[in-house]
């Protein structure tokens, strides 16, 4: 009889610690889909403001472990090779890639703003085009390899605000979460944007969390949680399959949803 209770226990047991895990993994869904809050309790997700960005508060959640930020999405279409065209036809706007005097995003001819842009020619992928450039890049590539840069039409990346990130450094990864569609995907730290901005992710990243990819007109004005790994990269760029596998391994490690699923239910009831 005492053995039959003992191999009970030992049943409810593992059922409890089943139970438990599950609160606190992430197990991916179908096509990328974050699975809808538990009723399971989960513990509280801790949160104290680091610093705010035009208004929009930059949260350190699991002791300065992970970044959380929950704001807009504008399409950064920066690295792409066709981004920024000499009469404006480029994917995006010229603007964005700069001002005479000033080309902040674009290759020059004495690598500085104040130079003349770099054109593409016959043997790159779009001749005629600007040459786009992101903070990350490869630094084995010269300047004026369009490879060089992370292009944001096949790589997740996210922006954060020049001088401003919170501590993540280029190169970190993170995961981004649509919440209103509950649709997440890996990214990388790709880009620096102005000090006084932040919401900014590429094309791919756009397209994996069914947002409007296009520079021009698309993105959304809110409903875009944003959660950083500082010290989760090394400075170099990744490629999208390496982005996937090690960003959902740190989600996974820091707790996965669930330990920052009360604070993205708060937001969800605000939208």
């Amino acid at each position: 009889m005492r053995t039959k209770v003992a191999v009970v226990i030992v049943i409810l047991l593992g059922s409890l610690l089943s139970i438990f895990a599950s609160a606190y993994t992430y197990n991916p869904s179908p096509k990328g889909s974050l699975p809808m809050p538990s009723k399971t309790p989960l513990m509280t997700c801790l949160k104290s403001t680091k610093l705010e960005v035009a208004g929009v508060p930059v949260w350190e959640v699991l002791g300065g472990r992970a970044l959380l930020i929950i704001s807009k999405m504008s399409i950064d279409a920066d690295g792409a090779p066709n981004a920024y065209h000499p009469e404006d036809i480029g994917i995006d706007f010229l603007s964005n890639g700069g001002r005479p005097g000033n080309w902040w995003a674009l290759v020059t001819d004495n690598g500085r703003k104040d130079g003349r842009p770099v054109v593409q020619n016959s043997s790159a992928p779009f001749p005629g085009f600007y040459i786009s450039t992101t903070s990350l890049f490869d630094a084995t590539r010269p300047r004026i390899d369009t490879k060089r840069y992370i292009d944001s039409r096949f790589v997740p990346y996210f922006v954060l605000p020049k001088g401003r990130s919170g501590g993540a450094r280029l190169g970190d990864l993170g995961v981004v979460i649509n919440l209103r569609t509950h649709k997440l995907s890996p990214a990388i730290f790709a880009d620096n944007g102005p000090s006084d901005a932040i919401g900014e992710g590429s094309i791919r990243l756009a397209d994996n969390l069914g947002v409007n990819s296009n520079p021009k007109n698309g993105g959304v004005s809110s409903g875009i949680a944003y959660l950083v790994f500082p010290g989760s990269g090394n400075g170099k760029p990744k490629s999208p399959e390496e982005i996937e596998s090690e960003a959902m391994e740190w989600f996974k490690r820091l707790g996965g949803i669930g330990m920052c699923r009360d604070c993205l239910q708060l937001k969800l009831e605000q939208l």
